[in-house]
């Protein structure tokens, strides 16, 4: 496990070459889904990042996107800068596809 937990330092810190670089060496998808403390997968904290290299792998080997976060957040929704814009979206979202897991 010391190798998602290093990919999950490296994801919160921003440094997309050395995520890649361990995300090249983990094809367990418990690891690619793993969570830190809030519930955010490195897909989540990937997401909010901008590290689109690195989102395009974590989806590639299977991260889910339809993981939530303590604040019932997906990846995508993690993408918004600040909690209003994130309800804002899910409800678009939610208007798009009605069978969305998400509901403010």
């Amino acid at each position: 496990m010391q190798t998602g937990t290093q990919h999950c330092i490296c994801l919160q810190q921003g440094h997309e070459t050395s995520a890649l670089l361990i995300l090249e060496k983990i094809s367990d998808r418990n690891l690619i889904n793993c969570t830190n403390a809030a519930l955010q997968t490195p897909l989540h904290v990937a997401a909010r990042k901008g590290l689109t290299v690195v989102v395009q792998e974590l989806l590639v080997k299977g991260a889910s996107v339809l993981a939530v976060d303590e604040n019932g957040y997906t990846p995508a929704l993690a993408c918004a800068p600040n909690r209003d814009v994130a309800d804002c979206l899910a409800l678009i979202l939610n208007s798009m596809m009605p069978t969305s897991p998400w509901s403010p």
